[in-house]
């Protein structure tokens, strides 16, 4: 399945934020949780919910569970709940990600104490990955995620290395029981999708994304509306905030420069964007909460 969508093995390269084991008790109930990262869990006592937009997800001990980049939740924990957490992202250039060829399993996968032991030991090899407290909306809008990035690399190479190979074989595991999403079975999308990422910092028009494809103004368009919900426009414009949440979060560049690097010159204009698909300005997204 992932061949013939020409998913490379070297694409993938996930980078840590955070690690840790989180312990609760009917506290872990945050609403309307969006994150430019991946969460994935490994639940090892009692029982939650995630509530996504369309679905509910019980939370059972034993279990994996992940949630996309980009999916907007909330938590719902009623007693004792314990749980394994990594926030990663992928750090790759490249174009489209896994999460964009695949929906990923979010009912969730049986563990086993194996995948608890690859946990464990990311933790144990990542003792200041772990989130100073459990509030995402403290810790999602905290530049301090900056110092994350820079903990991990600071790491030995030995450690660094542990960590990605446990992480990638988590990884796998959800890939496995993942199903490729609708626009994979069309052949021109993919191109124009990789040329998106790769000049996201410039000026992008229907024209272009259509010769890429082959096909007309109007027939682009089409394919988007029919794959994405989205007009090609609307989808770059999602994607450029998307990397700006991103680049907000996890470095320290100013704001300018992040609207600057994605191709926006009307500064202004670019936060009107970014508050139209976020809510929040960019200033206000990244504040540190003391």
């Amino acid at each position: 399945m992932t061949d013939n969508m020409h998913i490379h093995i070297n694409t993938i390269n996930p980078l840590i934020l955070n690690a840790g084991l989180a312990i609760h008790n009917a506290d872990w109930n945050w609403q309307g949780v969006c994150s430019p990262f991946c969460r994935m869990y490994y639940v090892t006592e009692g029982k939650a919910c995630i509530h996504f937009k369309h679905k509910q997800v019980e939370l059972q001990p034993d279990h994996l569970y992940i949630i996309p980049a980009n999916t907007p939740h909330s938590y719902e924990c009623h007693g004792l709940f314990s749980h394994f957490y990594i926030h990663f992202f992928d750090e790759s250039d490249n174009y489209p990600d896994i999460q964009d060829f695949l929906d990923m399993p979010l009912d969730g996968l049986e563990a086993s104490e194996y995948e608890k032991n690859m946990f464990d030991t990311i933790c144990r090899l990542y003792p200041d990955g772990v989130l100073k407290e459990s509030n995402p909306e403290s810790y999602d809008n905290n530049c301090g995620f900056a110092e994350y990035v820079r903990a991990f690399k600071a790491l030995p190479l030995h450690a660094r290395l542990h960590i990605k190979g446990n992480l990638l074989i988590l990884i796998a595991r959800f890939i496995e029981a993942a199903k490729p999403k609708s626009w994979t079975s069309n052949p021109r999308i993919l191109p124009v999708l990789r040329y998106i990422n790769r000049n996201i910092s410039q000026p992008l028009s229907i024209d272009t994304l259509a010769d890429i494809a082959c096909v007309s103004r109007q027939h682009i368009i089409r394919l988007f509306k029919q794959n994405f919900n989205q007009t090609p426009m609307q989808f770059i414009t999602r994607k450029k905030v998307e990397y700006a949440e991103l680049q907000l979060l996890t470095t320290e560049k100013q704001v300018k420069n992040v609207a600057y690097d994605l191709g926006f010159n009307d500064y202004s204009y670019f936060i009107r964007l970014f508050r139209k698909q976020t809510g929040h300005t960019p200033a206000a997204y990244r504040k540190r909460q003391k």
